[in-house]
């Protein structure tokens, strides 16, 4: 073989390499196309199947809620008939409903809990929506079996006509026994209602921000009823002497003369309880007890701050302060250095709740010959009486005798058990009931129910109006208070500013100076013109809302006001003078921390009516600047 024989083949040899090497890399071009190709389908086909299974989820979520949706929507008219029963004592009917309401609770909980749901749940946007879909559906299956049932059960055993007096006793064993049950209801009851009131409302569509505003209503009113139900059960049997005799000042307030908790002290008497045997064993007048040179119990200096020592000194001064434990302390102090009995407790209503009772008990025949009933009883204790009996203690005489006529009709038993626990519940709601137990364990019951005084929580947007009579006369009969509140933004800062308006008008006659009796208009002998109402505004705030009270204002202009603190709050006082047929409008305006509440509350001092408390417009007008 030749060299260039050679040469020719080595050149053969790497030109077919270079071609086989192009082959490989075409090979593996067309292989990487190929792979990439494939890729990209796995990832549509991974995504599609993503997808479906997503909108499988989202299907199946949303058929589901749909049937939650019609479980849930069958609860509210069962548990309205439910409570139309139990009040009648229909207890066959009654746990029927149950036993529906328990079916639809538990079917919507059922659906809105299996492992799907959870999944969607983490969706953005569906998720807060399902999540309180899901919150209402547990909530009212934990209301229905852990509440509702319960309650039937009670029911059954513990009837309200149990609480009726026989032959001047009443009989605590079956509301004793339902205390521990009870209390278990209350309890689930008040989880149930937290859970709602935990869901952030402003991720929600609004159809169903509405149903959970909706559904938080309806579980707090139950959780309200139960706990209510829970602290009689807890309470009363007590009280009655069930565990021994108890004796209890019965302290009438009258609102012809405000103070803060209603008015000043109109009548006295020493309520006495033996095993569920109920008498009255001492009735006095207010002028039997003198007026103290040292104060009878060391006040809160908060409480000084703000109304100085005279509820520690003067009985007719004992309810200035909102907290009616400082009053019923103070009043049992007094009666204990002047009688030298040690009370049990205090126990507080008005007139207005008197006319409550009487519409359960019917009219009443008074020692004066009077027949006092439901429909004359506020206008005969709080005005007539006055120009009937122009000597006070004939007056305190009067108050005294129409409590006790009151009392005894409601002994005897002839009254109708559930129309007096109406009655006592709308009192109750209208903070014209109080009470206070010398029993720590007992007034701890107390001490979370609105029967241990009107200071507003430690909240943020709770507030408290007060009223105390400056007058030193009976004039607040004719004093008509209208309060709006309100919140608003614009400062650049974000604080919000908080508002609370209040309205006082003077309704008596054009001429109460001559017209009414001295007694009622106080003639002049406290420094207020007769026919003027005198009266003293108080407002309190809460320092959890870390803010200041920025002025009161009337007509845009700066009114004269008084800061100061009492515990947990801010307080500002304002006086008003007020000539008859006058009105005039205060606008106190505090400074709030960075998070304002859209949620206001306002406790205040129950007059001879109760107004409705209305809600401010938001307007940057009301902005403190």
């Amino acid at each position: 073989m030749t060299l260039e024989n050679s040469e020719r083949r080595q050149s053969r040899h790497r030109a077919s390499g270079r071609r086989g090497r192009r082959g490989n890399q075409s090979a593996q071009h067309g292989r990487s196309r190929r792979q990439r190709r494939g890729g990209r389908r796995v990832w549509v086909l991974a995504c599609v199947g993503l997808a479906v299974v997503l909108l499988g989820a989202v299907a199946w979520v949303g058929v589901r809620g749909y049937l939650a949706y019609r479980e849930l929507s069958q609860l509210q008219p069962l548990a309205s008939s439910l409570k139309e029963e139990l009040s009648a004592g229909d207890v066959r009917s009654a746990g029927g409903h149950t036993a529906a309401i328990e079916q639809h609770a538990l079917a919507a909980q059922a659906l809105t809990g299996d492992p799907v749901w959870g999944v969607v749940e983490l969706i953005p946007f569906l998720g807060p929506n399902l999540e309180a879909v899901r919150t209402i559906s547990a909530s009212a299956a934990s209301l229905a079996a852990d509440v509702v049932t319960p309650l039937v059960t009670v029911s059954q055993t513990t009837n309200l006509a149990d609480l009726k007096p026989i032959n001047g006793r009443i009989d605590t064993t079956s509301l004793a026994a339902a205390a521990p049950p009870l209390a278990a209801a209350a309890g689930a009851a008040r989880r149930a209602t937290a859970d709602l009131v935990g869901l952030d409302q402003s991720l929600l569509l609004r159809p169903l921000a509405t149903e959970v505003e909706s559904a938080t209503r309806l579980f707090g009113t139950v959780a309200a009823g139960v706990t209510g139900l829970s602290n009689a059960a807890a309470l009363l049997p007590d009280m009655l002497g069930a565990n021994g005799d108890r004796n209890y000042i019965v302290l009438v307030q009258n609102n012809a003369e405000l103070r803060a908790t209603g008015g000043i002290p109109g009548a006295l008497a020493m309520l006495h309880t033996s095993n569920g045997e109920v008498t009255l064993t001492r009735q006095t007048s207010t002028a039997d007890i003198p007026e103290f040179s040292e104060p009878v119990i060391a006040l809160p200096q908060g409480t000084e701050n703000v109304f100085g020592r005279n509820p520690a000194l003067v009985l007719q001064d004992t309810t200035m302060t909102p907290d009616f434990s400082l009053t019923a302390r103070s009043v049992s102090a007094m009666w204990k250095q002047t009688f030298g009995d040690s009370p049990d407790g205090v126990i507080s209503l008005d007139p207005v709740t008197l006319s409550y009772l009487l519409a359960a008990t019917g009219p009443v025949v008074l020692p004066t010959g009077e027949s006092l009933s439901a429909d004359n009883a506020t206008a005969l204790l709080l005005n007539e009486v006055y120009t009937k009996f122009p000597n006070p203690r004939d007056q305190d005489a009067f108050f005294a005798g129409a409590a006790a006529a009151v009392f005894a009709k409601i002994s005897a038993g002839d009254a109708d058990s559930t129309a007096l626990l109406a009655a006592l519940t709308r009192a109750g709601a209208e903070n014209r009931v109080f009470l206070f137990n010398a029993n720590e364990s007992l007034q701890a019951i107390v001490a979370e129910t609105t029967l241990a005084g009107i200071v507003p929580p430690p909240t943020p947007g709770a507030f408290g109006v007060f009223f105390n009579d400056q007058t030193a006369a009976k004039m607040d009969y004719f004093l008509d208070a209208q309060l709006a509140t309100g919140v608003t933004g614009c400062r650049s800062d974000g604080r919000p500013t908080y508002v609370v308006k209040v309205t006082l008008t003077n309704t008596a006659p054009a001429d109460a100076a001559v017209t009414l009796p001295d007694y009622v208009t106080g003639a002049g002998q406290h420094g207020t013109p007769p026919g003027n109402i005198r009266t003293s505004v108080v407002v309190y705030g809460t320092s959890a809302q870390k803010g200041t009270w920025g002025e009161v204002v009337e007509d845009s202009k700066h009114y004269d006001s008084f800061v100061t603190s009492d515990g947990d709050h801010s307080v500002v006082q304002a006086m008003v003078e007020l000539a008859p047929g006058e009105s005039r409008t205060l606008t106190f305006r505090m400074l709030g921390g960075q998070q304002a509440t859209g949620q206001l509350s306002v406790l205040t001092t129950p007059l001879l009516t109760n107004n409705k408390i209305q809600t401010l417009a938001e307007s940057c007008t009301l902005a403190l600047k």
